[in-house]
């Protein structure tokens, strides 16, 4: 209850592992996309309009895996880094 206080609510409290904070599976796609979709358009503006596809791409993914919970890219993190659903905040 401190944490949610605190402003933390308890389903997004970090997970910690010898005392490092980590970041969750789902934090981490977010980031990907959301890089992905700047360095898209920064090279859509600057390079070639054809970028734009690209852009669409990451958009189109990420709305079917909402819906079918089906990532390639979560699929790869969770093979490199070998980390169990366990530990993303809100999963099981």
């Amino acid at each position: 209850m401190t944490d949610f206080l605190a402003g933390n609510p308890p389903c997004v409290t970090p997970a910690k592992e010898n005392n490092e904070v980590l970041m969750s599976i789902q934090h981490q796609i977010r980031a990907f996309a959301g890089t992905f979709i700047l360095v898209s358009l920064l090279l859509a503006h600057y390079h070639s309009t054809y970028w734009l596809w690209f852009t669409a791409f990451v958009g189109a993914n990420l709305v079917q895996s909402a819906f079918t919970d089906l990532c390639p890219l979560e699929m790869f993190l969770r093979k490199i880094e070998k980390k169990p659903k366990s530990l993303d905040f809100g999963r099981t």
